[in-house]
């Protein structure tokens, strides 16, 4: 018996506390396997499986339980995955702050419309069946009234905001093929829902701070004054409604 207590009891298989472990080496490194069994005909299997596998992964070839791996991978896990990474660039940079919110809010109904699709059956007819779906009022979300009454809104992201959120959704299965979760982004080459010459930047629309002075004042004075701190805090942070109200 070694000094690690591993008794060695075949090629490769070594006992300890009843139970049988493998002597394997994993990405060029030897190191020890639990085969969670005592028996040893059961742990010689495993033994040659997990060799196999090696094998296989030196020559490139992928093995039959990654692959089941990525065709159980759900857009649910990959867009955990995405938000805890910290929404990164392609190229595994920081994003800002404001992005990465904004990115994270996106994601919302993304998550609810494709959250347990299997990530490798997506294609890019689902976009235009996810954009007919926002479109149409599908994501819906509930607030509750100042009299305590539970409200469900349905909301429509518009051709700007569905292509935002179908960009988020792209990124994220970006960072799964970087990690070799997924072989390729299934949404890569997809084009845009607006039209260059339809969009129109909020500054060009944005009242002067004289104007919106205006605003606020009018709104304090109308039957609705708390829509004047929603507008005030719309104009200092920059928010959008859909971002701003939760």
């Amino acid at each position: 018996m070694s000094a690690t207590g591993f008794e060695r009891i075949a090629a490769g298989l070594y006992r300890r506390n009843g139970l049988i472990y493998a002597r394997v080496r994993e990405d060029g490194k030897r190191s020890w396997r639990g085969t969670g069994t005592d028996n040893i005909v059961t742990a010689r299997k495993l033994l040659k499986k997990w060799r196999e596998e090696q094998v296989l992964k030196v020559h490139g070839i992928e093995t039959q339980e990654a692959a089941l791996n990525r065709n159980r991978l759900t857009v649910a896990k990959i867009l955990a995955d995405y938000v805890k990474a910290g929404c990164p660039t392609k190229k595994m940079q920081p994003k800002s702050p404001s992005t990465v919110r904004n990115e994270t809010m996106s994601l919302n109904p993304v998550r609810r419309h494709f959250g347990e699709r299997a990530a490798v059956t997506l294609k890019l007819a689902d976009c235009d069946a996810y954009r007919d779906w926002r479109n149409a009022g599908g994501y819906t979300i509930t607030r509750i009234r100042k009299d305590g009454e539970e409200v469900t809104i349905r909301t429509r992201g518009g051709d700007r905001g569905v292509d935002l959120e179908l960009t988020t959704l792209s990124n994220a299965l970006t960072l799964a093929v970087r990690r070799g979760e997924l072989k390729a982004n299934p949404l890569a080459g997809r084009t845009a829902y607006t039209l260059a010459d339809t969009v129109r930047h909020c500054r060009e629309v944005a009242p002067t701070p004289e104007g919106l002075a205006k605003i606020l004042r009018w709104l304090r004075n109308s039957p609705v004054p708390d829509v004047a701190d929603l507008v005030a805090f719309l104009a200092f942070s920059g928010l959008r409604i859909g971002e701003a109200l939760p």
